[in-house]
């Protein structure tokens, strides 16, 4: 698992440090002779290609050891994205299908949503997506940014090279860790993908970082990059290593997600009915937003599982928790599931979320219903729906007498729950 959460930090990491290079290189240049040719040549651009690999190599730890291809597209014209990711390291598989879309249709609001589809170690996320506000990215001025990156990095133009028949200008780029940071972390959604990281740890776990550059001498559009930065996480010392071409300039064509996904998208969430001796609550299940969750709670229902189980702990103005066939809070259903945490699912007044133990990936069949917001637990529990109707049975289950370990004195029965 270590190695996992080590992956998914060094693929965050070499994603902004590539964004922020390769703004910071168009920025530097404005200081050379090419500057005015440079900066215009993207004016018309609408669209490219880009692949390339990344490599990560440890002498402390040759197990994280890892190797990607690269492959993807940018729709400028209509700031879409989309990139595949294949390789991993000797002990873990992986493969990502990743899409950043702007106000497709099936979107309830004017966002940008990324969508990601990933198998690591064999293990299918399927497809998890995430709400970035349009107005996130309108207030911020992409173009000042990258002017203002002139004065950050040291820009060395050491000369020409040839690159698969291109002639091009080579320029050797040298940026401040600090002012990298300062930088990536400015961008729509970052604070969410670090989960909690601080700019303080990472200021301290990454370093180094440089960056090469050619850009093709008849057209001033670039044609290559190469970035190299060092990474330290728990006293392992990485060093990263990406290259990446561009082509098919104006000639990408349009990004779209794959037609299953879409159509899935395109269809309501469903709904789950919980009859209780107490009356009736109807909640709305996120299956888009937390499908590994909502699966699972799905599957049960519809086995029957939860028929006839108990509230075996409820709180006023806290939770009522349910789901366990011991009636105990120490049982559950066969299978765990891994944490789903989404930054857009909170424990909001009614949210439906699963119980588990410490172990984050140990939930089974245990799920907890919120009587009243309950926002320390955001982030650490999966959120996968929120009450509809019968929030009243829910206070009213809330309220109930119990005894000293929160179970009802009398039991309030799971009769059954339907999912329409």
């Amino acid at each position: 698992m270590y190695e996992i959460k080590y992956i998914g930090l060094v693929l965050i990491i070499a994603l902004l440090s590539s964004a922020f290079a390769a703004c910071s290189n168009a920025g530097a240049l404005i200081a050379d002779d090419l500057r005015e040719s440079i900066l215009t040549s993207a004016d018309d651009i609408n669209s490219y290609r880009f692949e390339g690999t990344m490599s990560v190599s440890s002498a402390e730890e040759p197990e994280v050891d890892m190797s990607l291809d690269i492959n993807g597209a940018v729709d400028i014209q209509n700031m879409n994205t989309n990139m595949t990711l294949q390789g991993g390291t000797e002990n873990i598989p992986m493969e990502a299908e990743v899409y950043l879309i702007n106000n497709a249709p099936y979107q309830s609001s004017p966002s940008y949503v990324m969508h990601i589809n990933s198998e690591i170690d064999g293990d299918l996320s399927g497809w998890i997506n995430m709400d970035v506000p349009v107005t996130e990215w309108d207030e911020q001025d992409q173009l000042m940014q990258q002017l203002e990156a002139l004065s950050i990095a040291e820009v060395k133009h050491n000369g020409s090279e040839t690159v698969e028949g291109t002639d091009c200008y080579v320029f050797d780029i040298v940026l401040e860790t600090d002012d990298f940071l300062e930088f990536a972390l400015q961008q729509p959604g970052i604070d969410d993908m670090l989960d909690g990281i601080t700019s303080a740890e990472l200021l301290e776990m990454i370093g180094d970082i440089t960056s090469k550059y050619w850009v093709a001498k008849d057209t001033d559009l670039p044609v290559k990059q190469q970035l190299h930065f060092s990474l330290a996480i728990n006293d392992i010392t990485s060093d990263i290593d990406m290259t990446i071409r561009f082509y098919d300039f104006n000639s990408a064509g349009s990004i779209a997600l794959p037609q299953d996904y879409l159509d899935w998208l395109a269809t309501d969430n469903r709904s789950a009915i919980i009859e209780t001796s107490m009356g009736t609550i109807e909640l709305e299940l996120y299956e888009k937003k937390a499908p590994i969750t909502t699966a699972n709670f799905i599957s049960l229902a519809q086995d029957g599982f939860y028929d006839g189980l108990i509230f075996h702990r409820v709180m006023d103005d806290f939770v009522i928790q349910g789901g366990d066939p011991l009636g105990t809070g120490t049982g559950g259903s066969d299978t765990a599931i891994n944490l789903e945490i989404h930054p857009n699912l909170r424990h909001i007044d009614g949210a439906i979320s699963m119980a588990r133990t410490p172990d984050p990936n140990s939930a089974t069949s245990q799920f907890f219903i919120c009587d009243g917001a309950q926002e320390f637990l955001d982030d650490q529990y999966a959120v996968f729906g929120v009450v509809t109707d019968g929030i009243e049975v829910v206070r009213a289950i809330a309220a109930v007498d119990t005894d000293d370990s929160d179970k009802p004195d009398t039991d309030v029965v799971i009769t059954t729950i339907t999912i329409e």
